[in-house]
């Protein structure tokens, strides 16, 4: 039996499901097919292979249907399988990783630790997400920095309510002065810093299942 090690501790940890094979055999290269023009239906299967180097597929939340499972099945002999999915959707992987690392990162620019597996049996769930805000206490002048970061018009010379009406109007919840005679405000923000409207995850969202076979290399699955 083999026991693959966990790269972020010394503990040895059990795989997910048992191997499918020790031996992986090389896989010829095969692009995915191109997204039908009225998106996938619910049940579509798309495959693609690689035998080294790279393979990506992005799947597009308008070209996928609302419920229902989309399943990918891809192979790698030896390179890297990056996979984009919309956050909303749910997310199973299984499949088989020789030697390499799987990564799953929540967000665009939001670092998610990866697991060195071995000989390992892959067999994920990931709830849908939404869009998660953060409550943050600045000064007036941090709340006219992220609205310009953010996009938000602030004029010269704005007031700090000047600022709160003009994040409200751009569609975010308004920020809040801690108090009257207190000169900083709380706002919503989202992992990367800007301003956040909080979004509940989807009750009934489509499943998005990736089947991944790698000899040698690695797993890494984008939810965006």
């Amino acid at each position: 039996m083999h026991w693959p090690r966990h790269s972020s501790s010394s503990r040895w940890c059990q795989p997910g499901s048992p191997s499918r094979s020790p031996t992986l055999l090389g896989f010829a290269d095969v692009s995915p097919t191109p997204t039908p023009g009225e998106g996938y239906v619910a049940g579509a299967q798309i495959n693609a292979s690689k035998g080294y180097g790279e393979l990506s597929l992005t799947l597009d939340a308008h070209d996928l249907p609302t419920s229902g499972e989309v399943t990918a099945t891809l192979s790698v002999t030896a390179g890297q399988i990056d996979v984009w999915v919309p956050k909303e959707a749910r997310l199973h992987i299984v499949g088989h990783l020789g030697l390499g690392e799987l990564a799953v990162y929540r967000e665009p620019y939001w670092y998610s630790a990866g697991d060195l597996l071995v000989d390992y049996g892959l067999d994920r769930t990931y709830r849908a997400l939404g869009t998660e805000c953060y409550e943050t206490m600045d000064s007036e002048e941090g709340l006219r920095g992220v609205a310009d970061w953010s996009g938000v018009a602030i004029p010269a010379g704005a007031t700090g309510d000047d600022i709160a009406d003009a994040i409200e109007a751009a569609g975010y919840p308004r920020p809040n002065r801690v108090a009257d005679d207190y000169p900083d405000w709380t706002y919503q923000t989202n992992e990367n810093g800007g301003l956040c409207l909080p979004v509940a995850a989807p009750t009934d969202p489509v499943l998005i299942t990736i089947d991944a076979t790698v000899g040698l290399g690695n797993l890494k699955v984008h939810r965006v």
